[in-house]
């Protein structure tokens, strides 16, 4: 799936190709990075409805046999493609938390549309093989399936109790086929979610944060005796991926409650990264037990900074991470040494390798050298992991180069800034900027030792 972007900020075009299990942006500060990613996000997390409705003999059928066979609904399919790009392009002032006032201004000359076409989309989905898994928490799963070069999809009920028509009816009409349509129009992607550079101060101040805070106003009183008090809203306008991560860290009591498909891979990020385990207090806060401290944990507030910035990554993983969520993080290393940045770039591998899907902007050469050892040795013969296994790499964590795409944002002569792709080889991917800013570093050290010791 390959979108374009026009004019939004300082990046006047932008062609983005979503099918890759991994993307990264690159390039210096200010060139747009954030926006793009801004706007990849509420384009591919906001699943609409779907007009697609069970038949009353369908629905008998389902419930009788345990599964049902309909065909699969390619004007649906190119009707929501076409209702989320209008839905994405439409909501720039809450993209950006901007007053609607502010869009016309800034925004003037912006477009974005799908690059890949109608009839090429529906190529891809007839080629895809797919199993969604879908479940409301009463206890209700309907497994919807296709198969390669199949026109149809089979819905086969399971249930850990019994279930009355309605039930179902409402189960599949008022959610499976909104996220069955969803995955379809945005194949490969069924969710995203997103972490801004923001989350360290969102893990931390979240009640401080939080929309549903009022404001005092005034007071009434009577007889010197205060009666009420007087409140409004905070007036506040945070971007919708800073809105929707304050709201996740508003609801932990409740997400804690399930279980995402990766909670194995949130157990070796707390267990190589963190050195301790994260947790829920009974008040919803998050609170961390540092190893060798088993009976002292902290509050988020008081923990390291590495546990603050990757602790809502922990609980994603946990909670809600399933196949083909796109993860988008905005510069994962904020915060970490370069020893743990090669750690967190290898756990992307495993992410990836697992299912997930990662869309990261950096400025970290760090992770970008590590993502290149991970892609170099995915090409490599047996023996040569061999050899690199005291370094601790694993074949659980290797990153094929058809896996990753990568741009460069650059400002030219008149300030505008174009994306280009990079070159990807079975070498990994340069990123120039990174590259000069080293060589000129080294440099300026050559020449300042030399000064010294002339």
């Amino acid at each position: 799936m390959k979108i374009r972007i026009n004019n939004i900020g300082p990046v006047q075009e932008a062609t983005i190709d979503l099918s890759k299990r991994l993307t990264v942006f690159c390039g210096p500060n200010n060139t747009g990075k954030t926006y793009i990613s801004y706007l990849i996000y509420v384009l591919t997390k906001t699943i609409l409805r779907s007009e697609i409705k069970i038949e009353e003999e369908q629905l008998s059928e389902l419930l009788l046999n345990g599964s049902l066979t309909i065909p699969l609904n390619y004007d649906e399919v190119v009707r929501l493609r076409a209702k989320a790009m209008d839905y994405a392009s439409g909501q720039l002032a809450k993209i950006f938390g901007l007053a609607d006032s502010k869009v016309e201004q800034y925004f003037n000359d912006f477009k974005m549309k799908f690059v890949t076409s109608d009839e090429e989309h529906r190529v891809c989905i007839d080629q895809e093989e797919m199993t969604i898994t879908t479940s409301n928490s009463d206890g209700l799963i309907i497994d919807v399936k296709k198969e390669k070069n199949g026109e149809k999809l089979t819905l086969i009920l399971d249930t850990v109790k019994s279930v009355t028509k309605d039930e179902v009816r409402d189960f599949v009409n008022l959610g499976m086929f909104d996220g069955v349509y969803h995955f379809l129009s945005l194949l490969p992607i069924t969710q995203s979610y997103m972490f801004p550079v923001e989350r360290v101060s969102i893990q931390t101040f979240h009640r401080q944060l939080s929309l549903k805070n009022e404001h005092v106003i005034g007071e009434v009183v009577n007889n010197s005796e205060k009666i009420a008090v007087v409140t409004r809203p905070v007036p506040a306008r945070y971007p919708i991926a800073v809105k929707d991560s304050l709201e996740i860290a508003d609801n932990m009591t409740n997400i804690q409650n399930s279980k995402g498909s990766f909670a194995d891979i949130a157990d070796e990020l707390e267990t190589t990264l963190l050195n301790g385990k994260l947790s829920i207090d009974e008040s919803g806060e998050a609170e961390f037990r540092a190893d060798g401290m088993d009976n002292k944990p902290l509050p988020i507030q008081m923990t390291a900074s590495v546990v603050k910035s990757l602790s809502s990554l922990v609980f994603f993983l946990r909670h809600q991470a399933d196949i083909n969520h796109l993860i988008i993080i905005d510069e994962p290393e904020l915060n970490l040494h370069p020893d743990s940045q090669i750690l967190l770039a290898r756990m992307f591998g495993k992410m990836i390798q697992r299912g997930l899907r990662l869309l990261i902007s950096t400025h970290s050469d760090y992770i970008v050298r590590e993502l290149n050892n991970l892609i170099m040795l995915s090409a490599s013969p047996s023996e040569v992991m061999e050899e690199v296994d005291k370094y601790g790499y694993k074949a659980d964590m290797l990153i094929s180069h058809n896996d990753v795409s990568a741009y460069l944002f650059l400002k030219n002569e008149s300030g505008r800034v174009s994306m280009t792709p990079i070159e990807m080889t079975s070498e990994g991917f340069a990123v120039e900027t990174i590259d000069s800013a080293i060589l000129h570093q080294n440099a300026s050290a050559q020449l300042i030792y030399h000064c010294m010791t002339e």
